[in-house]
């Protein structure tokens, strides 16, 4: 005798199983995937964060660090955090280049006094005219010496009569055509007043050129005697004049602001004051 069992299969509850085991494994695969995406940000974020504190300290943010530092100790989730820091950082950011930006203003305005005093320091003379200026000390020594060997030495008559509109020496100005240190005087007059040679001696120079104008330079002994902006010259190189020759005519030619006499003295190529020599205030 045979006996035949027959197994009787629950399709529906193995499909409920199936489904459940693949519900489980999506869930799973979920979670998975939840959890790589996060620790990538937070990675992410961390090295980030690493970089712009790095960043900061390089440019001496001191506060935004501390600020970092402070929210990093907080319970604070991270994206959170990140994108605080990234508002701060790009305000930051703003500030420093605002800064800069002021920084390199103050730098340009700076560098355009240098300029105008440059240019005004090259203003009064050329190589071939430029006296040689002493120490202070020794200029100062020197510089009554040579006043008192001229006067002991040397008759001279006034080249002009009129206003001295600026002295020997330092002076200040906004113009940028006045030089920061006057090698002689001016003394103002009419365009077209007679200009006399204040001593006898030979011309060494009648000519123009930026600064001086149209000037002549005439030689006495050790002295060389300079007559600046005039309008007309009168004599020509190597011409002998006498003392109260009529040489030339006031003018303002050259860096001049107006018609003027600039009278010049040098020794031996050091300058003299003229004021010393005489009194142009009578």
């Amino acid at each position: 005798m045979v006996l035949k069992m027959e197994y009787t299969i629950d399709r529906s509850s193995y499909r409920r199983h199936s489904e459940i085991e693949k519900e489980d494994d999506d869930e799973t695969k979920k979670f998975g995937h939840k959890l790589i995406k996060k620790l990538a940000i937070q990675s992410i974020a961390s090295i980030l964060i690493i970089l712009m504190v790095f960043a900061l300290k390089l440019f001496k943010v001191q506060n935004a660090v501390e600020w970092i530092n402070q929210e990093a100790k907080k319970d604070v989730p991270l994206p959170i955090l990140y994108e605080s820091a990234k508002t701060k950082i790009l305000e930051l950011y703003a500030k420093i280049q605002k800064n800069d930006e002021e920084k390199q203003n103050v730098e340009n305005e700076n560098s355009g006094e240098l300029d105008e005093l440059e240019a005004a320091s090259s203003i009064q003379t050329d190589i071939s005219t430029e006296p040689i200026y002493e120490s202070a000390v020794e200029g100062v020594n020197q510089l009554s010496e040579d006043a008192k060997y001229v006067k002991e030495n040397y008759k001279f008559i006034y080249p002009i009569k009129g206003q001295v509109t600026s002295g020997f020496g330092v002076r200040q100005s906004s113009n940028p055509i006045v030089t920061p240190y006057h090698s002689g005087i001016d003394l103002a007059a009419n365009t077209g007043t007679k200009i006399q040679s204040a001593l006898s001696g030979t011309v060494i120079k009648a000519e123009t050129n930026e600064s001086y104008g149209k000037h002549i330079m005439i030689q006495t002994g050790d002295l060389i005697l300079v007559y600046a902006h005039c309008s007309k010259l009168n004599v020509k190189v190597d011409q002998k004049v006498k003392q109260g020759d009529i040489i030339g005519e006031v003018g303002s030619t050259g860096w001049a602001t107006g018609p003027h006499l600039h009278f010049e003295i040098r020794r031996d190529d050091r300058l003299v004051n003229p004021a010393d020599i005489l009194n142009f205030e009578e």
